[in-house]
């Protein structure tokens, strides 16, 4: 994956606007976009339903579980941080409707970023 590329291409939010921006892609159409060899790092690209050229890019780190729909329409991608029984944080990227939900223990990472410049294959 090539996370040097995608720092130069999108914008970063900052964790305390995660809900804002969810909101607001609330309708969108959500996809598994890449992720790597290990399945450790994950990023889930959902569309702004008011203007589907906009991304919002959710990049998971330290992926413990997934499962679910590789795509689908109508999301409603919610996260929820809690700690685990070892102390250490975890991260749940879910859409109930959508049935997708993914585990991650090393955090969330949010930007948004144009469909045109999308991480070239």
């Amino acid at each position: 994956m090539q996370l040097n590329l995608l720092k130069e291409m999108i914008k970063y939010i900052n964790k305390d606007s995660f809900t804002k921006y969810l909101e607001q892609t609330k309708g969108g159409e959500a996809q598994i976009w890449l992720y790597n060899p290990t399945l450790e790092k994950f990023i889930l690209r959902v569309t702004f339903p008011e203007n589907n050229h906009n991304v919002l890019y959710i990049i998971a780190l330290g992926s413990e579980y997934v499962c679910g729909n590789f795509s689908w329409q109508d999301a409603n991608v919610m996260i929820n941080s809690q700690i685990a029984n070892n102390g250490e944080e975890l991260n749940i990227i879910f859409d109930q409707k959508g049935g997708f939900q993914l585990r991650c223990n090393a955090g969330v990472i949010m930007a948004t970023g144009n469909v045109t410049d999308d991480i070239p294959w």
